[in-house]
C-alpha cells in the first residue's frame, strides 16, 4: 500500500510539472486579438503588409490589423507623429528629414528596397538630354526621397540644383501638371513613373535617378509604443516574415493579391516588379544611406540643426533579432 501511495504521489507531481510546462509554452495571446493601426503608403512598396492581411497571417498571430492608406509616405509618417496610427511605412529619407533634435520614433524593420525613382520629361519642349533640364520646372515630392535622389543625380551630371525650378507636387497632381505645362518634367517613383510615361507616350523621355542606390521602406513606430508592445512587435514581424516567405514560394499568386488590392493591371505590376526587393531586414547599408541623407540636409540647411543624429539609436534591433537574427545585418 505504501509503495502504491508513493507511486501515486509521484505520478501526480509529474503530471503537475508537465501541465505547468505546457502552460508556460502556450501562446499567452491565444484566442486574444490585439488591435493595431497601420498608416501605409498605398502602392506596391508595401506589398508584404497587403499579403499578410490577405493571407490572414496577422490574424493567425493574434493581431487585429487595420490600415489607413496615404498618397505619400510623408503623410503616413505625419499620421504616426500625431498619433492617428500606431505604426507607419515611409522611406528612410522621410525618417531622416524628421530625425533631428528630440525624436520619438524608432525603425522596426525594412520591408522593401526599391530602385524605382525616375525623371520623366517632355521631348516636345526640347528636352533631349540631362543638361536640357537646366532652367526647367521640375515637379516632385520635394519633402520625400524624390527630391534627394533628383538633386544627387543632377549634381552627378553637372546640373546644379539651383539651376532648376522646383515645384512641389503630390502624385495625384503630376499627370495634370505635366500635361498642362505647369512643369516640364517630373521626378517620382513607380507606379507613378509608368503612368506618366504612358500618358506622354512617344513624347516621354526618362532617366533612372537613383544611381544604383536603393531606397528603403521602413516600418516605424514611437519608441514608447514599441517598449510597451514588444510582444506585439514580434508578432507583426513574424507575420511579415511569413508574407515574405509566401511571396518567395508563390510569386504569381502574391502579385495577384497586389493587383486586386491596388486595382492595378497585371501588365503594369509585372513591368515594375523587378524594381523591388521585399525583405524583412535591418542592414548596415541603411545606416550609411541615412547618414548621407542627413549630411545632404545639413549642407543644404534643411535640417533645422547642424548636429548629426545617431541613427543606430533610432533602430529597434531586439524585435527582429529575437524572431530572425539572420535578418539583422546592422553592426551591434
Amino acid at each position: 500500500m505504501r509503495l502504491k501511495f508513493i507511486l501515486a504521489v509521484a505520478f501526480l507531481i509529474a503530471t503537475i510539472i508537465l501541465i505547468s510546462i505546457l502552460i508556460g509554452k502556450r501562446d499567452p495571446l491565444q484566442g486574444i486579438s490585439q488591435k493595431v493601426n497601420f498608416g501605409i503608403l498605398r502602392g506596391p512598396h508595401t506589398s508584404l503588409i497587403y499579403i499578410a492581411l490577405d493571407r490572414g497571417y496577422f490574424k493567425q498571430n493574434g493581431l487585429d490589423v487595420s490600415i489607413k492608406e496615404y498618397e505619400t509616405g510623408y503623410q503616413a509618417f505625419d499620421a504616426l507623429l500625431t498619433g492617428d496610427v500606431d505604426i507607419a511605412t515611409a522611406t528612410e529619407f522621410v525618417h531622416v528629414t524628421k530625425s533631428f533634435g528630440e525624436f520619438p520614433l524608432q525603425i522596426i524593420t525594412t520591408i522593401n528596397t526599391a530602385e524605382d525613382q525616375a525623371i520623366i520629361a517632355r521631348r516636345d519642349l526640347g528636352i533631349k538630354e540631362i543638361k536640357d533640364l537646366t532652367g526647367r520646372k521640375i515637379g516632385a515630392g520635394w519633402k520625400g526621397s524624390s527630391g534627394f535622389f533628383l538633386e544627387t543625380f543632377l549634381t552627378s551630371k553637372d546640373v546644379p540644383i539651383n539651376a532648376i525650378v522646383p515645384i512641389n507636387l503630390l502624385p495625384s497632381e503630376m499627370d495634370a501638371a505635366i500635361s498642362s505645362g505647369k512643369v516640364d518634367a517630373i521626378s517620382t517613383f513607380s507606379p507613378n513613373t509608368d503612368r506618366i510615361k504612358s500618358l506622354l507616350g512617344a513624347n516621354a523621355i526618362s532617366w533612372p535617378s537613383q544611381n544604383s542606390q536603393a531606397c528603403y521602406f521602413l516600418l516605424t513606430a514611437k519608441g514608447s509604443f514599441i517598449q510597451s508592445h514588444e510582444d506585439m512587435i514580434q508578432r507583426i514581424l513574424r507575420s511579415l516574415i511569413e508574407a515574405e516567405q509566401y511571396l518567395k514560394n508563390d510569386e504569381n499568386d502574391a502579385r495577384k493579391i497586389i493587383e486586386k488590392r491596388l486595382n492595378m493591371s497585371h501588365k503594369m505590376l509585372l513591368s515594375i516588379w523587378p524594381q523591388y526587393s521585399f525583405r524583412v531586414r535591418l542592414d548596415q547599408d541603411l545606416l550609411i544611406l541615412m547618414e548621407a541623407e542627413a549630411q545632404w540636409l545639413i549642407r543644404n540647411r534643411l535640417a533645422g540643426s547642424m548636429k548629426m543624429p545617431n541613427y543606430f539609436k533610432q533602430i529597434y534591433i531586439d524585435g527582429l533579432n529575437k524572431i530572425e537574427p539572420n535578418a539583422v545585418g546592422v553592426i551591434h
